[in-house]
């Protein structure tokens, strides 16, 4: 039982550490993509092939990136909620 406590609390410090992470990461990200899109998207600023090419490669790996967090999020959720109803039984 006091096993099952344990492993518990670190799946939930786990769970507490993924959210904090893509939390602040979704904030950053809001913030540095609203602008970058502006930029990107404005008609009357003219971009270099270099910047075209750096953005159609960052923003697939950017959103990748999080898309991962994300499942790692939910992996923890789905492991500490697992632990909690054996838990509770």
């Amino acid at each position: 039982m006091k096993s099952d406590v344990k492993n518990f609390l670190l799946c939930f410090f786990r769970l507490m550490f993924a959210v904090f992470t893509l939390f602040f990461l979704t904030i950053g990200l809001g913030k540095i993509s609203a602008s970058l899109i502006g930029y990107m998207t404005d008609s009357k600023v003219t971009k270099t092939l270099m910047e075209c090419t750096v953005f159609a490669i960052a923003a697939p790996v950017a959103t990748a990136f999080w898309c991962g967090l994300w499942l790692w999020l939910k992996k923890t959720e789905k492991h500490c909620i697992d632990l909690l109803i054996k838990l509770d039984s």
